[in-house]
């Protein structure tokens, strides 16, 4: 059986993962749990970065491909009606699926 990546994983540390800022890229400052999934989709097909971000990015995408980030989300600060993240979601408030090409 393989090992976790983060062995002693407790909610302080979920919760450091989930609220940390993405630190390069178009999403650059966005929480990890806020980064869309096809754009995870993308780098997992591409490649997860090495290191420590790499494996917190890919707790996020088994998070989001699961469906278990969406209580996650209420302990994140609320997001403001104005942000371009918010024009992701669809009428309901929930993301449109990962589509892949």
């Amino acid at each position: 059986m393989a090992e976790s990546g983060f062995p002693g994983l407790d909610q302080a540390g979920l919760l450091r993962i989930i609220r940390k800022p993405m630190p390069y890229g178009k999403y650059r400052g966005q929480p990890l749990l806020r980064l869309p999934l096809a754009y995870l989709c993308w780098m997992e097909r591409k490649g997860w970065p090495e290191g420590t971000l790499g494996a917190e990015l890919a707790l996020i995408y088994e998070l989001k491909h699961n469906g278990l980030d969406q209580p996650l989300y209420g302990l994140l600060t609320p997001v403001s009606s104005e942000s371009p993240h918010n024009s992701l979601l669809n009428h309901r408030g929930r993301r449109a699926p990962c589509r892949l090409i």
